[in-house]
């Protein structure tokens, strides 16, 4: 029986004199509430007050050590983010260039077939415009023409139908820097595949 009874007492004092320290610790406002007392306890903070001078050397590298690994966890993080919106930049930036390069061929596509478009209204109109001025004298011919009501393509389109020596004689009948534009443009025209 008094080898049980001696632990027991053992037990008792070390939680009575633990109870007294703690109780002095609150007593002389050296901690003022619960997690002060934990946090004394598990040395997460210096309760020395001491000054940097007089602290040991090795408690200010274990300091700066932590204060290392914090920055070098922080600029990970940076590094991170930064890689990851690289990523981001190139894949927006490949985006962008197909969609330029898919706007361009859409708008190359479009404005070739608005060009044949209208190519084919000039000709279909120079066509049906062809018999009128077939009859016509060619003074008024080229008058009706150099008044700019028609455009200079319809004109190119409508001399191709006319016969040559109807067309040589409207052109001598015509403005020099006209007739010398519209023949400019009957050599530049072309047939649409």
């Amino acid at each position: 029986m008094k080898y049980l009874l001696t632990p027991l007492l053992i037990a008792g004092l070390f939680l009575s004199f633990s109870a007294a320290l703690v109780s002095m610790l609150f007593y002389t406002d050296v901690v003022d509430s619960p997690q002060e007392l934990v946090s004394l306890l598990t040395g997460a903070e210096d309760q020395s007050g001491l000054p940097d001078d007089l602290m040991d050397q090795e408690d200010k590298l274990t300091t700066m050590l932590a204060l290392v690994e914090g920055y070098r966890q922080e600029y990970e993080a940076q590094l991170d983010s930064l890689n990851a919106a690289r990523n981001s930049l190139a894949l927006t930036t490949a985006q962008v260039v197909e969609l330029r390069g898919a706007l361009q061929e859409e708008l190359a596509a479009r404005e070739s077939t608005g060009d044949s478009a209208a190519f084919l209204r000039a000709r279909q109109q120079g066509s049906v415009l062809a018999p009128a001025f077939s009859k016509i004298k060619p003074d008024d011919a080229a008058a009706i023409l150099a008044e700019g009501s028609l455009s200079d393509t319809l004109v190119a389109h409508l001399m191709f139908e006319l016969q040559p020596q109807q067309v040589a004689r409207i052109m001598g009948s015509m403005d020099v820097t006209y007739a010398a534009r519209i023949t400019r443009m009957m050599g530049d025209l072309s047939v649409p595949q």
